[in-house]
């Protein structure tokens, strides 16, 4: 139940993710910025800046993205886009998995590292098949899976 408004391509339309932003928790927007667009860079990072003081606590940042140089079709929300031939691709709220790995692991990094990658291997990989067997007989591309961390205000803490 979340909407991601794409991404934003002009001034104008930065201004316009920030106040979409302020409306609900519910909505993502991001800004791309290409190459070294430096007045597009500027105006994002004063965006960031606004949202941070316009939003409860500066969490509607956790609801924009800046981006530089994103392709379409990567799932990392809110920079996800699409652009072209139908395609698919999972993005995952990891932060679990990696909470539960690193604390499992009681301060051992190579022991942490070890059950970190047992455990993403273990939710994806179920994940990463069912992509390959929904692309094939719907002619969809299969574009694989963000398990990056997201930050997941209600996810459990790290420290």
């Amino acid at each position: 139940q979340l909407f991601n408004a794409g991404p934003a391509t002009s001034t104008a339309g930065v201004d316009l993710a920030v106040e979409a932003i302020k409306l609900s928790p519910r909505i993502s927007c991001s800004a791309k910025v290409n190459d070294l667009d430096w007045e597009m860079a500027l105006h994002v990072a004063r965006a960031v800046l606004r949202i941070g003081a316009e939003t409860e606590g500066g969490e509607g940042n956790f609801q924009f993205c800046a981006s530089f140089n994103v392709a379409p079709g990567v799932p990392f929300f809110p920079a996800a886009y699409h652009a072209g031939e139908p395609s698919f691709a999972f993005g995952c709220e990891t932060s679990e998995v990696i909470a539960a790995s690193l604390t499992s692991a009681k301060g051992d990094m190579a022991s942490a590292r070890n059950m970190l990658l047992d455990c993403m291997h273990e939710q994806l990989a179920p994940l990463e098949e069912l992509g390959h067997a929904l692309s094939q007989p719907n002619s969809f591309e299969y574009g694989g899976i963000d398990g990056s961390i997201a930050p997941n205000p209600s996810a459990t803490p790290l420290t």
